[in-house]
């Protein structure tokens, strides 16, 4: 016998206009080039259309005080939003440090350009040389 649900699903077309962002990861790891004295705060998005990364130099004098204030920004992107709210940008006006978005949005706007993990050991592997390095991680979910 067939039933009809009380919530209909979402169309087609409107899962594919939306992105379900599930989690948000920030790797801050030191600068190691040549005369460098600064880091590379690296943020993968993980999302239902696949992964984006993103990444930002920043010289130790501009680092934040807190790298983990930059989590409680963060926090909000996680959830459902349609693919307008990417390209259209947000931006806080109560914060004075930009950088932290243009990393979400940038690493957003490559999720399902870069191709997916093939294999779960690739995603572990690329993981674990990152938190080796990193001297500070915040993961959002």
């Amino acid at each position: 016998m067939l039933t009809q649900s009380a919530v209909p699903l979402p169309s087609l077309d409107e899962q594919l206009s939306t992105m379900s962002i599930k989690r948000i990861e920030v790797f801050v790891i030191p600068a190691f080039e040549a005369g460098s004295s600064g880091f590379r705060v690296r943020l993968r998005i993980t999302s239902n259309l696949g992964y984006g990364w993103s990444e930002l130099f920043i010289s130790s004098s501009e680092k934040p005080l807190d790298w983990s204030s930059w989590s409680s920004l963060l926090l909000r992107f996680i959830g459902i939003y349609r693919h307008t709210f990417f390209t259209n940008g947000y931006y806080d006006r109560a914060s004075n440090d930009e950088r932290i978005y243009r990393l979400f949005f940038n690493a957003a706007e490559r999720v399902g350009i870069q191709p997916p993990y093939p294999n779960s050991r690739e995603y572990q592997t690329e993981e674990s040389i990152l938190l080796e390095q990193a001297i500070s991680y915040v993961s959002l979910f």
